[in-house]
């Protein structure tokens, strides 16, 4: 089990309160403003570490955004007009033009995080379970079996509010084209094979490209290393393909009628063959 002093170092990291980013964050303002976007449950604490190991980068005091917290904030605009060299704002934000435009005018780095939307599901049950104040943690666990949580999710349930798995996803594909930078979670967890190693290395060194940072590959190399930590609040195991264990062909079948393309859509499948 991770250890407190662990975790209350990782945070002292991630919020930029260290010694080493707080001298950085007096002395240079050189650093990119970054927004992540994700879908929730798709690793978006995965991406938060790999940018937070950087001793240039953090996050602000600011929850993860969402669709219904963002006015706290004072909307997008506000938040963008506070953000500070080195800052990296997370959410879970629906695309829109005017976020899109938001973005340009501002000069900020946006990193789109996507997943397999099958696995997406799949976390989405475990996570609801876990979490007991989770508005749907109720009507989730009325469902009688495994299965049938993953049908609840899937179909959604309009008496609960709840809608179809896949729309929900299908508010975040305007982000697949746009400037934003899409970066596939599978893509860094999957490290086990020396190819998969090579894909991992060759995704980080994109992402810190694209934000215009340079780094030195013992830098890439001691984050390969520290990427995966049980600190994040809603660790569980990254997996990938997790989907196959639960997915039965009924439920294939259903994911497929309910919005389905949405794999096609995020690119994880060539057809609805599968």
């Amino acid at each position: 089990m991770m250890s407190k002093i662990e975790k209350y170092w990782w945070d002292l990291e991630r919020f930029g309160l260290t010694p080493q980013k707080m001298l950085y964050r007096l002395t240079s303002q050189d650093a990119p403003k970054i927004l992540c976007i994700s879908v929730p449950k798709a690793g978006t604490h995965w991406l938060e570490r790999v940018l937070c190991l950087h001793p240039h980068l953090y996050r602000p005091f600011v929850r993860t955004l969402n669709p219904d917290n963002i006015s706290q904030y004072g909307g997008l605009t506000a938040l963008f007009q506070r953000q500070r060299a080195g800052q990296i704002l997370v959410s879970h934000l629906y695309f829109s033009e005017e976020s899109r435009n938001l973005i340009a005018r501002n000069g900020v780095k946006c990193l789109f995080l996507i997943r397999d939307p099958r696995d997406i599901l799949v976390s989405n049950v475990f996570y609801i379970e876990k979490i007991h104040n989770h508005h749907l943690h109720g009507p989730l666990s009325k469902q009688p079996t495994f299965k049938e949580k993953l049908r609840f999710l899937i179909e959604g349930d309009s008496a609960c509010g709840v809608p179809p798995f896949c729309e929900i996803l299908e508010y975040f594909t305007g982000w697949l084209n746009t400037d934003c930078m899409t970066v596939r979670f599978e893509d860094l967890v999957q490290a086990f094979s020396e190819t998969q190693k090579q894909t991992q290395l060759t995704t980080l060194k994109g992402i810190y490209h694209y934000l215009g940072i340079n780094t030195s590959e013992n830098w890439f190399s001691e984050l390969s290393q520290r990427m995966i930590s049980k600190a994040s609040p809603t660790y569980r195991k990254g997996k990938t393909q997790e989907w196959k264990q639960y997915l039965d062909d009924d439920l294939k079948e259903l994911f497929k009628v309910n919005g389905g393309e949405i794999v096609i859509k995020y690119g994880f499948e060539k057809d609805s063959d599968w």
